[in-house]
């Protein structure tokens, strides 16, 4: 979903996408994966959402980790409460990242 940097770029992860529930049961027309929804609109947000969901989660790890190793040493500065200040802004995107939010039509 990644191939149009175009279409990346100008996503907006925090529109919903939008489902459309299938017919019971589900025709391969519709849904080539037999599921109860099709999402007709919002994949590429959502692909955007969980690659952007993955940066942040890895650099929430190396930020704890290099807070760990700064407390082994046992002294306390001005760059640890910065440090502990990103950890808390990439622990507020990565909660606002992980909830996203659809709208189902029938």
């Amino acid at each position: 979903k990644f191939r149009s940097t175009n279409r990346i770029s100008s996503s907006c992860i925090d529109i919903p996408g939008l489902l459309v529930v299938n017919p019971n049961p589900p025709l391969i027309v519709n849904n080539p994966c037999h599921l109860e929804y099709r999402m007709v609109d919002g994949a590429h947000r959502i692909c955007l959402r969980k690659y952007l969901l993955t940066l942040l989660t890895g650099e929430l790890a190396e930020l704890e980790e290099e807070l760990v190793e700064g407390e082994k040493s046992h002294t306390h500065s001005t760059a640890d409460d910065k440090l502990y200040a990103t950890i808390q802004e990439k622990q507020r995107l990565v909660h606002r990242t992980m909830h996203g939010m659809f709208l189902v039509m029938n």
